[in-house]
Formats: C-alpha cells, structure tokens, sequence
C-alpha cells in the first residue's frame, strides 16, 4: 500500500525533440513533444555556451526556423524545456 501509482499531481514533462535535418545546410524543422496546449520554450547557443536566441514554439507541431546568416558552420546546442522537463540536442550547422 506504500507504492506510489505515478498519477498524482506531478507535472507533465516534455517527452522528446526532434531537430531536422541535422546537420543542417541552413532550415532546421523543430518539433517537442509534451504537453498538448503548452508551449515549449526553446533556446540556441553556441558551442561556447553563450546564448544566441530563444524560440517560444507550440507543442506537438513542426516548427520550421530559417538560420541566422550570421551564424558559422559548427556545433550547436538546442535546450528545450516544458512542463518542467528539460532535453539538450546537439545540432550541427554545414552550409
């Protein structure tokens, strides 16, 4: 009787991200999936850790983001977080 059923009030927490295509020639197509109705928030830094920009996109739809010109060829880091999850996707950029 002390077990827990996992359904109690916890917070629905985001349960993938998709980055295509990857490596990228320069339009990258962003999907999370989590929480229907909750938008997931988004941020893109380079490979120093400094943050370049935030996206605030729509849970559970295809989310197309032309890249910067500004941006160089290299590594990229993608931090997603909704509903207090939290996913980091490695995103390359070769033009």
């Amino acid at each position: 009787g002390c077990e827990s059923s996992g359904t109690g009030n916890m917070p629905t927490s985001l349960v993938g991200v998709s980055i295509e295509p990857n490596p990228s020639p320069g339009e990258l197509v962003f999907e999370c999936r989590g929480r229907e109705g909750v938008n997931c928030q988004l941020a893109i830094f380079d490979a120093m850790g400094r943050l370049l920009q935030k996206l605030d996109i729509p849970a559970n739809q295809p989310y197309p983001w032309a890249v910067p010109a500004s941006l160089s060829d290299g590594v990229y880091w993608v931090r997603v977080e909704q509903g207090g999850g939290v996913i980091t996707r490695k995103w390359v950029l070769i033009r």
